[in-house]
């Protein structure tokens, strides 16, 4: 968390972190990733109540609210730029 809350910290006008009420089961096989090799989950926010878009994914009522795509891929970046420049080290430890 320590990673996202850096990057947020330094975009705080374009999202905010939320941090999950309860862990999920949805991704543990990444964990095991992580053990081989840095990495690092988070959930990026798609839905938008205003526009109608409320359905949860893997479902035929699923839709994406596209403006959220941008920040998803500054967030991307922003992890790539500081995994580089070495201000990330071992992410998923």
């Amino acid at each position: 968390m320590e990673t996202l809350e850096c990057i947020q910290s330094e975009n705080s006008n374009y999202f905010t972190i939320k941090m999950l009420d309860y862990p999920s089961m949805g991704v543990e096989d990444f964990a095991y990733y992580t053990e081989k090799v840095p990495g690092i989950y988070y959930k990026l926010g798609c839905r938008n109540v205003q526009k109608g878009i409320v359905h949860p994914a893997h479902g035929s009522y699923f839709d994406i609210d596209e403006e959220c795509l941008w920040i998803g891929c500054g967030v991307q970046c922003s992890i790539v730029q500081k995994y580089l420049i070495g201000s990330i080290i071992n992410v998923g430890a």
